[in-house]
């Protein structure tokens, strides 16, 4: 498949290419058999019946000056050198004479158009200052004739220099848009990494976060039934709950997956949200303080996701590794950031101010970067371990307590 993919791809980008090569070869031979039949009509039709038969070396010195002219693209300056030498041959041996030198205004466009710099300066100055010289020596001293040759020039630089100037504009234009173009390719493809991530986030949470709890609920009606007890209602609804829990968040997921929709789409209900998280929670058994969920129903979606998603990690990771009894999960505000920490009483091994290690505790941190705030992990003031989060609020997200 990727090979029948590319192979079109690759032809599609040849194609006018080869295209265009063809096209400008075609014009330049074009253009000196225009020049050719132009400088043939004295030989096929002369003017003055009494002047000398012109001969093959006439016409060779002419033809001279036009058929170089089919390399005018590839190599300009050598054409035109070439094309300068047969139109000084042509001029002394003036048999016929040509009224307008077409291929030396040919030549001098074409230098003007597709030359370098130093050859369209070089060029210039050498055919203005040698029409005046081959004229004076060649003794034709009409400075009507010689006006008109400089100008003749003059002009046909100009105009290849303005086909210059359109060409590389529109090569400007098309380099530009082809950057654009990249720019919008990886862009989209920085936006589609962000996305996975955050699914991948998200799945990380829900899964764990329902597991935790139901692998702890399931040890507890285990531990009971080997003491004797039979296991109480508690413990299966706890375990149900947390699945159906899990099954729910995971549809809205992967509606974005399957929809488009986009996080802000995904409601995880504010401080109902918090609330629920710390009920499931508690029925494993870990006391959870739950301080100005209020706050919550008043940031923006995407802050309220990474609150929500923030809290149901740590809170699992308190249940499942921390061997804590309580948890605090406190939600305020300081200045324009909105500060987010939850403790518990467990025991950890982690260094304030050390990277935060683990999955989950990652996926905290990208979550806390990806809203433009910050998250650290470590012992908590009074023991315990404490999850920090610091989650910047915009002038138009601001919140009043």
């Amino acid at each position: 498949m990727p090979r029948s993919t590319a192979r079109p791809a690759i032809r599609s980008r040849r194609w006018p290419q080869a295209l265009a090569e063809q096209a400008s070869g075609a014009t330049d031979i074009a253009v000196a058999v225009l020049v050719l039949v132009a400088v043939s009509v004295p030989f096929a039709f002369p003017v003055d019946a009494g002047a000398p038969t012109p001969g093959v070396l006439g016409y060779c010195l002419a033809a001279g000056t036009a058929v170089p002219l089919v390399w005018r693209r590839r190599a300009p300056f050598g054409c035109a050198l070439v094309v300068a030498a047969f139109t000084v041959g042509s001029v002394f041996y003036d048999r016929p004479g040509q009224p307008f030198q077409y291929g030396a205004a040919v030549a001098v466009y074409s230098v003007a158009a597709f030359g370098a710099r130093w050859q369209r300066r070089g060029l210039l100055a050498a055919w203005v200052s040698g029409i005046v010289v081959v004229s004076f020596v060649a003794g034709d001293r009409d400075p009507v004739g010689i006006g008109f040759a400089v100008v003749t020039v003059v002009c046909a630089y100009g105009l290849g220099r303005l086909a210059s100037i359109g060409r590389e504009q529109v090569e400007r234009a098309e380099n530009e848009a082809r950057r654009q173009g990249l720019l919008a390719v990886l862009e989209s493809d920085r936006a589609a990494d962000a996305e996975r991530r955050r699914i991948a986030r998200d799945m990380h949470d829900i899964v764990a976060h329902a597991v935790s709890v139901m692998i702890v609920q399931a040890e507890a009606g285990a531990a009971t039934a080997a003491a004797g007890t039979p296991a109480t209602p508690a413990h299966y609804d706890a375990i149900s709950e947390a699945g159906r829990g899990a099954m729910e968040q995971l549809r809205r997921a992967l509606s974005v997956l399957r929809d488009g929709e986009r996080p802000d789409d995904l409601a995880l209900g504010g401080s109902a949200g918090l609330t629920r998280v710390v009920e499931r929670v508690e029925a494993a058994g870990l006391s959870v303080e739950l301080h100005a969920p209020e706050l919550a129903d008043h940031v923006p979606a995407e802050i309220g996701v990474a609150i929500h998603r923030v809290v149901q990690e740590s809170l699992t990771n308190t249940l499942r590794h921390a061997g804590a009894t309580s948890a605090v999960v406190d939600l305020s505000l300081r200045g324009d950031d909105l500060l987010l920490t939850i403790t518990d009483d467990g025991q950890s091994s982690a260094a304030m101010g050390q990277p935060i290690a683990g999955r989950g505790l990652i996926g905290i941190r990208e979550r806390a970067a990806a809203c433009g705030g910050a998250a650290d992990a470590g012992p908590g003031a009074d023991g315990g371990f404490q999850v920090r989060v610091v989650l910047p609020l915009r002038g138009d997200e601001k919140v009043s307590t």
